[in-house]
Order: C-alpha cells, then sequence, then structure tokens
C-alpha cells in the first residue's frame, strides 16, 4: 500500500526532492504567463497616453469654471511666431488688419452686454489701468513670450486652441506674465484674447474661371490667470468671392466683394457657442 501522506502532499519539501520543470511542464508555462503579464503592467505603468489637441469650445478640464472677473485684451494678429500647419498666411497691410481688429474688439464687448454672468472689463478700461500703472507695454511683453513656439514644439496642430494648449501654456515667462497682468488688472482672473488669425486677397485662375477671394478667420481665446490654462476657445472664419469667365475685360474689371460682406459673415454670435455663463437671448 503506498504511503498515504506522500499521495496527498507530493511536494512537501521536507519530504522529497523539488521537481525539475522541463519544458512543457505546466508550472513552467504558468510561470512563464505570470512573468509576462507582470511585464506587461510595468510597461504599461510606464507610458503614458498623449492628450488630445485641446479643440474649440469649453475645454473638459474647465467645463463648471465661469470666471467671476474677466479682462478683454485689444484685439491683436495672431503673433508671426506662432505659426501652424494649417493657418493661412495674411496678406493685408496694417491699417487694413487694423480695421478688422477694430471691428472684432467692438463686437467682442457688445457680447457681454445683456450677460448677469459674464463680467468684463472692456479694452478700453484695459488700456487706462496700464497708463495709470505707468506700464503702456505690459500686452506686448506678454505676446513676446510666444517667440520660439515655432511649429517644431506644436507638429500636429491644427488650430489656435490647439497650439496655445500644446505650445505656449505650459511657459513660464507666459504663466508669471498671466499672473502679474492678472493682479494689475483690477485682480480679473481671466483674460479673453480676441486674435485676427488671418486676413488675405488672392485671386485665382480654375481652369477658365476667374475668382477673386477676400477671406478672414478670427479666435477668442479664454484663459485662467492664475495658471494659463485654456478655459474656452472661439473662433469664425468666413470668405466672400466674386467669379467671372476669365477674358481679356474680366481680369482687368472683376472687383473683389467688399470687405463688409466678409465681416458680416465673420462677426456672428456663433463664435459665443459654449462660453461659460453666457445666456443665448
Amino acid at each position: 500500500m503506498p504511503d498515504l501522506e506522500a499521495v496527498m502532499h507530493p511536494f512537501d519539501p521536507s519530504t522529497v526532492e523539488q521537481p525539475v520543470l522541463h519544458r512543457g511542464s505546466p508550472f513552467g508555462l504558468a510561470r512563464a504567463l505570470i512573468s509576462v503579464l507582470a511585464c506587461s503592467l510595468i510597461c504599461l505603468a510606464a507610458c503614458t497616453t498623449p492628450g488630445k489637441e485641446a479643440t474649440w469650445g469649453v475645454q473638459p478640464d474647465r467645463a463648471s469654471l465661469v470666471p467671476a472677473r474677466t479682462a478683454i485684451l485689444p484685439c491683436r494678429p495672431w503673433p508671426t511666431t506662432a505659426r501652424f500647419h494649417s493657418l493661412p498666411l495674411t496678406s493685408l497691410k496694417d491699417a487694413e488688419l487694423k480695421s478688422i481688429c477694430d471691428q472684432f474688439d467692438a463686437f467682442v464687448v457688445d457680447g457681454f452686454k445683456a450677460q448677469p454672468y459674464m463680467r468684463g472689463l472692456s479694452p478700453r478700461l484695459i488700456i487706462k489701468v496700464l497708463e495709470a500703472e505707468k506700464n503702456p507695454l505690459l500686452l506686448q511683453k506678454g505676446f513676446d513670450t510666444w517667440s520660439g513656439a515655432t511649429p517644431a514644439t506644436c507638429n500636429l496642430c491644427t488650430s489656435a486652441p490647439g497650439f496655445y494648449s500644446s505650445a505656449v501654456t505650459s511657459r513660464p515667462e507666459w504663466r508669471k506674465w498671466l499672473a502679474d497682468f492678472g493682479l494689475t488688472a483690477k485682480s480679473a482672473d481671466a483674460l479673453l484674447i480676441p486674435f485676427v488669425m488671418y486676413a488675405y486677397e488672392n485671386e485665382h485662375d480654375d481652369r477658365g474661371l476667374l475668382e477673386k477671394r477676400r477671406a478672414a478667420g478670427v479666435a477668442l481665446l479664454l484663459v485662467e490667470s492664475a495658471t494659463g490654462a485654456l478655459i474656452w476657445a472661439g473662433g469664425q472664419e468666413a470668405v466672400a468671392a466674386t467669379k467671372d469667365l476669365h477674358t481679356a475685360a474680366t481680369v482687368k474689371d472683376l472687383a473683389f466683394a467688399p470687405w463688409e460682406k466678409v465681416m458680416q459673415r465673420l462677426l456672428v454670435n456663433n463664435i459665443w457657442r459654449d462660453y461659460p455663463g453666457r445666456q443665448e437671448q
């Protein structure tokens, strides 16, 4: 009769020699699977998934934030040092760009009227505050910190909010400037920055069809002054074109559509979609 204790406890180290695991042994396979699983878990813990590019609207991590006081900066052209892949080139003169910016400023300020949960300090007031502080160049100093924010730091960026979040928001100089500016601008906890992203006019001959086009794009970035984080972004693009068959007469006489038509399509309430605290009227 076999020894009952040996049958019940065949691998008790006090009674028998440990078995040697050979290739194909179920114990060896289990140990190998455990090792593979452990390595996989370590790799997953060590790797991070790159975040998605910030886009238009409210940013998910700031969805519940409604700024108490927002400093509305004067409109400016998008910095030339901050180009990204899909951004068209601007071909207008400074005076023409200023005209677009002035109209955009008026549109933004008007957007705060009759909005009880949108409390903004107008661009005109911001300029007066900076003059009173004897620091009129403070605004420009802030955007000078964007210098060097080239496409190399944002190869896949496709929009203003994407570029800002990927290439600007983490810059220490920019975050320090925001904190300083927030204190100067009556303790504003957010900045609303209007940009003319691009504006151009051109003409194109499409196999005998002559087209003259004017186009522009604008963006609004709402930025938290304490952290530099993007809270919300809104934007709009518009085109106005005239077309005619290509003849000697049309090349000479075909006129561009007036800029007023571009602006009517550009400055629309769609820009404000999902703005924190905004009530649609």
